[in-house]
């Protein structure tokens, strides 16, 4: 039995690598809001922190929906610890819930996971989809070691995005539009050097229409698995927005009917599944995504980031395979606005149907909203 922990700023707390990490008030509003969001997710038996959880909202939502997931009851025997994301920071607060050291990862094993996360990774697997044919050369991310280095990657590209080693949500990345706004940037991209010591590079693509995800799992074995696709949504500053709701199916079906790119995108999992086995090598077990985009000719940018942790899009997955009907889409919404409260929503057999419900409880900075929509294949 697994116990589920919501933590979202787990990226910004690998850059910093501390165990006392405190997360800037925005992270930490989102972490509080979104704390009941694994309950959506985890598997019969499992657990999750949430203290505090608003009785009634949870009455309501086990009844209508038969929760597989329980509210943790503070002791930890019998639970393996699983954050959204692994570094010094959560097995901190892991040991501070009562797990031993015996239960949580040594430093090697945080200090290879926090190498994988890095983009690094997204180096290494888009050199190995370019050698397979199924990302275009140049169009990768390009490791920079020094300011030499990005001096001469802006000069070749009309408009570039660095990006340092450990962010999230649009964050940490810095921008060059064109090659003669790079002396304004080289102060930033001095000091990202000189802290990480290493940035990494892409051509940034004005003319994406939409961003995707492939998602997996990796067990205990090695051994990578496709967990689903995610259509997703993100403001223009690159912060995450929100999902699609509906099938694989239907996401592939739309994706192939506009672009034509069904068979780019299933090469693409393949090649993927096995790039990620000889990355991670063992090293990690959980959920994990690589994020991709299509430009507006159809063109597949197969790997812009990998994310070594859970994602919104494994929530929107998981919530539409178990709590909608199949052939419903709809929206995953985050975002600083009102709890859904329209219209009572539609079910049918513990599933949406029809209408929006919130995810999280009310009252919260930050709201989780799903909601389907009367329409068919309105996402794309």
């Amino acid at each position: 039995m697994k116990l589920h922990l919501f933590n979202p700023e787990n990226d910004l707390a690998l850059a910093l690598d501390l165990a006392n990490y405190t997360p800037p008030p925005a992270a930490a509003a989102l972490g509080r809001s979104g704390a009941t969001l694994p309950l959506w997710c985890g598997d019969a038996g499992d657990a999750v922190v949430c203290p505090g959880v608003n009785a009634e909202w949870l009455r309501r939502i086990r009844d209508s929906f038969g929760l597989r997931t329980d509210v943790w009851d503070h002791r930890p025997e019998g639970y393996e610890p699983a954050p959204w994301g692994w570094s010094k920071s959560s097995r901190k607060r892991f040991g501070m819930l009562g797990f031993d050291n015996a239960a949580l990862p040594a430093d090697d094993v945080l200090e290879r996971r926090r190498s994988l996360s890095s983009r690094r990774s997204s180096c290494i697997l888009g050199e190995a989809l370019t050698e397979a044919g199924l990302l275009p050369p140049g169009c990768g991310a390009e490791l920079i070691g020094s300011i030499a280095e990005a001096r001469d990657y802006a000069r070749r590209h009309a408009d570039s995005l660095f990006k340092l080693p450990w962010s999230s949500s649009g964050r940490g990345q810095i921008r060059v539009g064109s090659p003669g706004e790079f002396a304004a940037r080289e102060q930033a991209l001095c000091g990202a050097l000189r802290r990480y010591g290493f940035l990494t590079a892409e051509p940034f693509h004005r003319d994406k229409a939409v961003d995707l995800a492939l998602l997996f799992e990796a067990d205990t074995a090695g051994r990578v698995h496709l967990a689903g696709l995610s259509l997703f949504m993100t403001a223009a500053n690159g912060d995450y927005a929100g999902n699609i709701l509906a099938s694989d199916a239907a996401i592939m079906e739309a994706l192939d009917r506009r672009f034509g790119i069904a068979d780019d995108i299933r090469q693409t999992e393949a090649a993927l599944r096995r790039a990620l086995e000889t990355l991670i090598d063992g090293a990690y077990a959980g959920p994990l995504g690589v994020d991709m985009m299509v430009l507006a000719d159809g063109g597949l940018i197969s790997c812009v980031e990998l994310n070594l942790r859970m994602t919104m899009g494994h929530v929107a997955r998981r919530f539409h395979d178990r709590y909608c009907e199949t052939d419903s889409t709809g929206l995953f919404t985050v975002g600083e606005h009102a709890d859904a409260a329209a219209a009572p929503a539609e079910m049918r057999g513990g599933r949406l149907v029809l209408g929006h419900i919130s995810l999280n409880p009310p009252g919260n900075p930050v709201s989780f909203t799903a909601g389907i929509q009367g329409e068919k294949n309105i996402f794309i």
